[in-house]
């Protein structure tokens, strides 16, 4: 995390930032001072002193709130909304010459930007071959660590999920958290939550805290997304030999396993002095996808040893675009581009998480499209399979043979409604390959992602430039637009 200092320097450098705070200063603070607090300023401030003047105002504070929460967003803190209005305010009244400053320094005094954890249950989510191990040893204690989250299969049994929830705190800030338990007694007993001790659980790590229901809570799906989307990448990429090293094939989603998809809330723990402090939060209706995410029909194997280079390497940059695009840094052509790696991964997603073979064909097809095919009108299939073996440089034509067999089947199963012989699990990987190369061209610099079509820009100068594989030559020299 940046100085205070850096973020000073950083948030004032932000469009009209000095300005507007000279603003407030000299033209509103001695009528805006008057209010105890934010809140009652937003309650009361209209009638006393007109909706015209009001609304300057507070287009004038928006402008330095919306300065320190996106600087801060850049460096993955989401700062409390209600929370950093109330400081910024409570600041600029005590002298508002140095608000911004104080401000500051008031954020790293209360420590609103420490981890707080959010712990999700999970449907359909397993630790393979280790089904029989857990069973029989009481004490074996599983988890897949991708160090912004950890994922348990279920424990049946309160103090190990406990047990689970503050080692995985304690691993993440070197320090045994002092966990509220008889708020934690409470809340199992009153929402209840049942899938404490039922369910597989997530716990993800957000630098923020808690302050009110549904705070930060697109941000908070959306970092459940990532860290699903990389589980999926990780099943997609786990090689069979690891499949076939042991001898039980049985898995803890199929052992002892009681799950409920009776999912009411979740729980968010944040930091309070000394304490950490459990709170259930309702899954808010319109928020109706984090149940989806929770239904994860994943079945992960564990093996010693980190993920292999390219999937980690595919983990830092899903960690990087939802960084980009939480953090607002792009707009146009760049902003979308990264848009559609999300929607890409989400389709990814269902294909993996549904159990209806028509529907994985047509959810995969629709993923590797939204990947390639840039928007291109007409030849959307040729399109697909020129970009797809373009990103890879070594059996480009199975691969594009691959990507064929792929788009045949989604559309067998979207104009027909017929299922193929082929096996999907046979074609994820295609999936990961394409991805990896994309990675590769991004991090050489290589795609003008300011452009509409930046595949087909990098294509395109390939040929002019002469810089084609013999396969390129031969099958996309004559195609290309």
């Amino acid at each position: 995390m940046k100085n205070k200092k850096t973020y000073l320097k950083k948030i004032l450098s932000h469009a009209n930032v000095i300005k507007n705070s000279a603003t407030l200063h000299t033209y509103y603070h001695n009528d805006f001072k008057i209010f105890n607090n934010f809140e009652h300023l937003l309650n009361e401030s209209e009638n006393r002193y007109g909706k015209t003047k009001t609304n300057q105002f507070l287009n004038l504070f928006d402008s330095i709130y919306r300065a320190i929460l996106l600087e801060f967003r850049n460096d993955s803190i989401f700062l409390s909304p209600s929370m950093l209005s109330t400081l910024i305010y409570f600041e600029w009244k005590s002298n508002s010459l140095l608000f911004i400053d104080k401000t500051i320094e008031s954020l790293y005094l209360y420590g609103i930007n420490k981890h707080s954890y959010i712990i999700f249950p999970l449907v359909k989510f397993g630790i393979s071959k280790s089904g029989i191990k857990m069973f029989f040893s009481k004490k074996l204690s599983l988890s897949l660590n991708l160090k912004e989250s950890i994922f348990f299969p279920q424990t049946n049994d309160h103090n190990k999920t406990i047990l689970s929830i503050s080692n995985y705190i304690q691993q993440s800030e070197n320090k045994k958290p002092n966990l509220d338990l008889k708020l934690i007694a409470h809340y199992l007993k009153s929402r209840p939550l049942e899938w404490f001790n039922k369910n597989p659980i997530a716990i993800l790590k957000i630098k923020s805290t808690f302050s009110s229901y549904y705070e930060n809570e697109f941000i908070i799906s959306k970092i459940l997304e990532k860290e699903i989307a990389k589980l999926i990448i990780l099943n997609i990429s786990q090689k069979k030999k690891y499949l076939a090293k042991t001898n039980s094939d049985i898995s803890t989603l199929n052992v002892n396993n009681f799950s409920t998809k009776d999912i009411k809330h979740y729980l968010y723990l944040y930091k309070q002095k000394d304490k950490t402090i459990p709170v259930a939060i309702p899954l808010h209706e319109g928020r109706g996808f984090v149940s989806e995410l929770i239904n994860t029909n994943l079945d992960i194997f564990l093996h010693k040893g980190s993920p292999s280079a390219n999937t980690l390497e595919i983990f830092n940059f899903i960690d990087l675009v939802y960084n980009i695009i939480l953090s607002k840094k792009i707009k146009g052509e760049e902003f979308n581009f990264y848009m559609r790696i999300i929607s890409s991964l989400e389709f990814l997603r269902r294909s993996i998480s549904t159990r209806i073979g028509i529907d994985k064909w047509i959810y995969f097809g629709s993923a590797l499209e939204i990947l390639l095919s840039e928007g291109v009108k007409g030849v959307i299939t040729e399109t697909i399979k020129i970009n797809g073996a373009f990103l890879i440089k070594t059996k480009q034509e199975s691969l594009y043979k691959k990507i064929e067999t792929i788009y045949d089947n989604r559309s067998k199963a979207i104009h027909q409604g017929t299922e193929t012989e082929d096996s999907i699990k046979d074609f994820y990987s295609t999936y990961t390959e394409i991805f990896h190369g994309l990675i590769k061209l991004i991090k050489k610099k290589k795609l003008d992602l300011k452009l509409k079509r930046p595949l087909n820009d990098f294509i395109k100068k390939s040929i002019v430039n002469g810089k084609l594989t013999k396969w390129e030559k031969k099958k996309i020299s004559d195609r290309i637009q």
